[in-house]
């Protein structure tokens, strides 16, 4: 399928994702093992929106069995805790050591994302995108 018989030819600023980003504060980025996020060009369309509209954006993958989240601000879950002695525990503390799990590698591709570079399934969309980028958010 390709992004024109999709949404026409308003192309990606037609996009159901596009159009909810207008109406978020921010957003979740899954990021799965092989960070195929990251090679997308759809994807990488999504992030170009995120951060050039300043959203908020919080980062999850699981890995060991276990689910990471790396957010902007203390989460709900870093607030109330205390340490061994009983002490309170800072927001920002709790959620630092919450974050010290978070595979490395997957963070480091994911900033790393190029958009020239990305992949997409047919040339025609890779071109629309690229050029909606160009034009509405600086390339």
């Amino acid at each position: 399928t390709h992004i024109t018989e999709e949404l026409g030819d308003g192309g990606p600023l037609q996009s159901p994702f596009y159009r909810a980003l207008q109406r978020a504060d921010g957003a979740l980025l899954m990021i799965d093992m092989d960070s195929q996020v990251t090679t997308r060009m759809w994807c990488g369309f999504e992030n170009v929106v995120i951060a050039t509209q300043g959203k908020s954006l919080a980062v999850a993958t699981a890995a060991c069995d276990k689910g990471h989240v790396v957010t902007p601000q203390p989460a709900p879950v870093d607030h109330g805790h205390q340490d061994e002695f009983g002490k309170d525990v800072p927001a920002q503390q709790a959620q630092t050591e919450r974050q010290a799990g978070f595979p490395v590698e997957r963070l480091d591709r994911m900033l790393h994302t190029r958009l020239e570079t990305a992949e997409a399934s047919n040339p025609e969309d890779r071109a629309m995108i690229e050029t909606t980028v160009n034009e509405h958010f600086g390339g």
